[in-house]
């Protein structure tokens, strides 16, 4: 191997991959020397790959096998934990580098498990050392494993943001998924050696976009928030992708400015107007109605000096020409008021979010805004609670083996999903008998801060 290494063409030198054996160092090292004296720019580290190496030996794999051993007996959990207090009391390390908590297992069924074992590992790692010595990881090792947490680490917040409970999570979705390809490309210069997992899932993520601008149930959210509403698309999106979504958001309109009821067709009984009567009044207003339609009648009959004639003949009902016309009418009328308000809703301009977006609820924004925007505010009512995610779903009857137990296994699915829910909003609105009695840490800071501007 030297030989044909010596003996090759500078241009033709490029890397070479070895393994971590202790043997290849020292080759290296003479290797690096041979190759200056015949004046060939070579470093033993820089040109050995051993990056790939690691990755080839699966190293999510030795972490795995680093955090069972852990689990392996409740006696080295005590051990490790019983470590860190030791030395966070010598004060060799701090409590906020080193927490008193124990390693996690990756679970197939729950979301960001192998971000958070190799999280967790990375943590506690100097402290499992110390009794897991047979498991030691080398300093590329878990270089490579920090690599692995920050590549996992884009996907681990966007899921968290999409999985979000009582709050509308759809209208930033595509927003969000647009952010995580531009930060992933960003990051093949800092994890080069990851830059087949990124373009793979670039491409991936690129494919899902690209399904998703198709569809309405995406693109109306992202207007009807408020910090994005027609800018976002327009900045992101071709020139046709915005048409048509404009055009999305101006038919929903339309469709929801349409009456609830249909246009009844003509019976029998002569109608005595051309346009439909909506039943909106009560009752008496319908019999008070009638009684002014007979005053006004007989006061036309009056004037016009037809007492004597009682079998005129009532007016027609509207043909379907004329029918058609009046739905024509009212169709316009219909897109006039919609084009207004879409006029109106872009005039308010997008929320600020660097001066409101701490406080910014898209839900409370809404229903201060219902009389502003109605139609609007009729679609966002249709588009909002919309799950973005399986996520929250999948919690609330992820205790359903609990519930369906071997008493209760006749249990109606009606039954079942009542039990589960209430279950899950019992659990997440537990009793605090501590609120209003004890005062939080930034309620301190801030009463401390305003007797300080007093004195």
């Amino acid at each position: 191997m030297f030989t044909i290494l010596i003996e090759a063409p500078a241009p033709q030198m490029g890397m070479i991959t070895l393994n971590n054996a202790s043997n290849c160092n020292k080759m290296m090292e003479d290797l690096e020397v041979l190759l200056k004296e015949k004046g060939v720019n070579f470093d033993s580290d820089g040109n050995r790959i051993r990056y790939v190496w690691v990755l080839q030996s699966d190293i999510v794999s030795l972490a795995r096998q680093l955090v069972t051993a852990c689990w392996a007996s409740g006696q080295r959990r005590e051990e490790l934990s019983s470590l860190i207090r030791d030395e966070q009391d010598k004060g060799d390390w701090k409590k906020e580098d080193l927490r008193d908590v124990t390693l996690l297992h990756d679970v197939v069924t729950r979301w960001s498990s192998i971000y958070l074992m190799i999280d967790r590992l990375l943590e506690l790692y100097p402290a499992s050392l110390r009794n897991l010595w047979k498991h030691e990881l080398n300093d590329l090792q878990l270089k490579v494993l920090a690599d692995i947490r920050h590549y996992l680490a884009f996907f681990r917040i966007v899921q968290e943001e999409v999985s979000a409970e009582k709050t509308p999570t759809l209208s930033i979705v595509l927003p969000l998924y647009e952010k995580l390809i531009q930060h992933l490309k960003d990051a093949k210069t800092l994890l080069p050696h990851l830059a087949h997992a990124i373009d793979k899932s670039v491409r991936k993520l690129d494919e899902y976009l690209a399904e998703s601008r198709k569809t309405q149930v995406y693109a109306l959210p992202i207007i009807l928030n408020p910090t994005l509403k027609f800018t976002w698309i327009e900045d992101h999106w071709t020139e046709g992708e915005t048409k048509a979504v404009q055009e999305w958001i101006r038919n929903s309109h339309v469709r929801e400015s349409q009456p609830a009821a249909p246009i009844p067709p003509a019976t029998a009984a002569a109608v005595n107007s051309p346009f439909p009567q909506l039943p909106t009044a009560s009752h008496a207003a319908h019999a008070q109605n009638r009684r002014l339609s007979g005053l006004e009648r007989l006061s036309r009959s009056l004037s016009s000096g037809s007492i004597t004639s009682s079998t005129s003949p009532s007016p027609s009902p509207p043909t379907p020409q004329e029918r058609a016309a009046i739905e024509q009418r009212w169709a316009e009328q219909d897109v006039l008021a919609v084009d207004l308000e879409l006029k109106k809703y872009r005039a308010a301009g997008v929320v600020n979010r660097d001066e409101a977006l701490t406080d910014f609820d898209i839900l409370v924004y809404w229903q201060a805004h219902k009389h502003t925007f109605p139609l609007l505010y009729r679609i966002a009512l249709d588009m909002l609670p919309i799950q973005a995610s399986t996520v929250p779903c999948e919690r609330v009857f992820s205790s359903g083996k609990d519930t369906d137990t071997a008493r209760q296994n006749s249990l109606s699915p009606n039954t079942m999903e009542i039990l589960q829910i209430l279950k899950f909003a019992f659990r997440g609105e537990r009793l605090s008998f501590e609120n209003g009695w004890c005062d939080s840490e930034q309620g301190l800071l801030i009463t401390e801060q305003e007797e300080q501007s007093h004195t």
